[in-house]
């Protein structure tokens, strides 16, 4: 499986094992007698309402840098293609938005696809990259308060990527 799949995995895991909600007590299993003296640990509860929203940071591979990425997905935001040509058209007073990030593309000089490209600060191979610039964040009817503690792993690795947040802040970035 992709490494991107296990970071999703990894996510969801996360949410669903941490939580973003306060700890609370596992009442006791009715398959099994119930000791007073038993202490029971806090497990929080199942997240519910909560999403993972994420997406592939500059997702259109041959721009080489994000802004470009984000200039056309705004562009195209609620519009046709043809729309989104004109408003593109309209910025740059009809020289053409390809002119000013021609130069900003993952092609050589002779217009070939580059085998690598330095794409957002990072030099990868154009057709077959290691690994993708991911952006998380919680959606959803996430608590004011809650922290969220991210973990980036791949099944196979040993010392996973973690960040901490507050969940309603800015989206975390990842490079897996």
């Amino acid at each position: 499986m992709s490494r991107l799949f296990h970071c999703l995995l990894a996510f969801a895991a996360l949410l669903l094992v941490a939580g973003v909600a306060r700890a609370q007590p596992v009442p006791p299993d009715a398959t099994q007698p119930a000791t007073p003296d038993a202490a029971q640990p806090d497990v929080p509860p199942p997240a519910t309402g909560v999403v993972i929203d994420w997406q592939i940071v500059n997702r259109f591979r041959l721009f080489r840098d994000e802004a470009d990425f984000r200039h056309h997905a705004e562009a195209a935001r609620g519009r046709t293609t043809l729309e989104a040509e004109h408003v593109l058209e309209a910025a740059t007073d009809g020289a053409g938005w390809a002119r000013s990030m021609v130069t900003r593309l993952c092609l050589d000089p002779l217009g070939r696809i580059a085998d690598e490209c330095m794409r957002d600060g990072a030099r990868e191979n154009y057709l077959n990259p290691a690994d993708h610039r991911v952006e998380v964040r919680l959606g959803g009817a996430v608590p004011a308060d809650a922290t969220c503690t991210w973990r980036f792993a791949a099944p196979d690795e040993a010392m996973p990527l973690t960040a901490s947040a507050p969940c309603g802040s800015a989206p975390i970035r990842a490079r897996r």
